[in-house]
């Protein structure tokens, strides 16, 4: 194990020295690599760190901004051809930009940062960006305007946040999905990557809901699944790793309910290992964004930390 671990040590830091010079990983002070495998004992655990680490998905800006103009150009593409519009500015003339709220709908929602993306980066009007909450009076406005709206997201883990609010009734019992459709306008949701089995739930969930994410994540991103690309089938790593990240998280008063937010294997059990340059989301397990004395985070995230202990 000693010289096993020294190997993916030194194929590890090539490649961190290498994403950190091309700028695809960030400095230590955002993503601290070191510190996190330092939380690890022994030669085994750290070697078990070190494979979560070296397959790791990060995504710095510039490629989120590309992601983002290929989800939203094909969402609009799909809105596009079912109007038989083909003017140069269907896109800021007949479409509202809004976003799929968290549970605690706050200007931090990290759709709304994605939403501002449709300004800078496709010129959109701000009078097309729409918060959540105004998108069913805009809706019940009347008229041809809006015929659709896209609402912009980095990521779709388990899919029911967008399922809960759009599915959410209003006082007369009808939910913003039905508005829409009553008054024939269209509704996309334009995700940069998603997990497959979310997507899938929103699809049956939300089926006149147009979906197009860029990266699709199935089983071989979730570290708790033996097809996990950390552990390249290997059914004795796969049980090591497992047990060290739950190990570590009864430890710090993690909970295993993959029902909470912060959760040992993350939110719904998803188990992944990405991160984006404006954070990091709860379908990961929580030892790579828990911080206290104890433990340094691979990325630094707010969280809520009742009834975690």
């Amino acid at each position: 194990m000693t010289r096993e671990f020294s190997d993916i040590r030194n194929a590890f830091e090539e490649r961190r020295n290498f994403f950190r010079n091309v700028q695809v990983w960030p400095t230590r002070e955002e993503f601290d690599c070191e510190g996190w495998i330092d939380n690890f004992s022994g030669d085994e655990e750290k070697f078990l760190a070190t494979k979560m680490l070296s397959d790791f998905l990060y995504f710095p800006k510039k490629m989120l901004d590309r992601l983002f103009y290929d989800s939203v150009g094909s969402a609009i593409a799909r809105i596009q051809s079912r109007f038989k519009d083909f003017s140069a500015d269907f896109y800021k003339k007949n479409i509202i930009y809004s976003y799929i709220p968290g549970e605690n709908s706050n200007p931090s929602d990290s759709g709304y940062t994605f939403v501002k993306k449709a300004r800078d980066f496709l010129h959109v009007p701000e009078e097309n960006l729409c918060h959540f909450s105004d998108l069913q009076d805009t809706i019940l406005r009347g008229g041809m305007w809006p015929c659709a709206i896209v609402f912009c997201d980095d990521f779709v883990g388990s899919g029911c946040q967008c399922i809960d609010a759009l599915s959410r009734r209003d006082s007369d019992g009808v939910s913003l999905y039905e508005h829409a459709k009553r008054r024939g306008c269209i509704l996309a949701y334009a995700p940069l990557i998603a997990n497959v089995d979310g997507i899938e739930r929103i699809r049956t969930g939300l089926p006149e809901l147009i979906c197009t994410p860029i990266y699709k994540l199935g089983r071989e991103y979730n570290l708790f699944e033996r097809e996990c690309l950390c552990w390249e089938g290997d059914e004795g790593l796969f049980k090591a790793g497992c047990e060290l990240i739950l190990e570590k998280s009864k430890h710090l008063g993690i909970p295993d309910n993959g029902g909470e937010t912060v959760s040992a294997r993350g939110f719904y059990n998803q188990g992944m290992f990405i991160g984006f340059e404006d954070g990091i989301p709860d379908c990961d397990p929580a030892i790579f964004y828990f911080s206290d004395k104890r433990w340094t985070p691979l990325m630094r995230k707010n969280y809520d930390r009742s009834g975690m202990r």
